[in-house]
């Protein structure tokens, strides 16, 4: 899977001080590895994680049993999941950041920057790691 995360939350994860990525929607597929592509203004594929496992709990109830993993504030975390019933949460290991970004253009791939998270095959997540 290739997820789009804010340039502050990737270095974090990358730093180990966040290692529970949150999502608003559950992936619909059995997910193992993440290729983490930071957004706007870095715009490249930085690097990897493997996924523990995957929680879906109500806002409230993630808040008071994993606050310290976010490395986000409440107040970030509450407007992120302004108007939601659940919080999605994907606990990080086995974290990986490349030497040197990938672009996408240079995969040849047609793959788009995603909104979220788009699903991608073993051999292109294999050339680009």
């Amino acid at each position: 899977m290739l997820l789009s995360i804010k340039p502050s939350f990737a270095l974090k994860i990358y730093d180990g001080s966040k290692n529970i990525e949150l999502r608003r929607v559950k992936p619909s597929r059995e997910v193992h590895r993440v290729l983490v592509y930071e957004t706007s203004p870095v715009r490249r594929i930085t690097g990897w994680f493997t996924i523990r496992w995957i929680r879906t709990l109500s806002p409230s109830r993630a808040w008071s049993m994993y606050r310290g993993h976010f490395g986000v504030t409440r107040r970030t975390f509450r407007a992120y999941f302004q108007d939601c019933r659940t919080a999605v949460l994907l606990a990080v290991s086995r974290v990986r950041r490349f030497v040197s970004g990938v672009k996408l253009s240079s995969l040849r791939s047609g793959i788009r920057p995603p909104q979220s998270y788009v699903y991608i095959d073993r051999k292109l997540a294999t050339a680009i790691r």
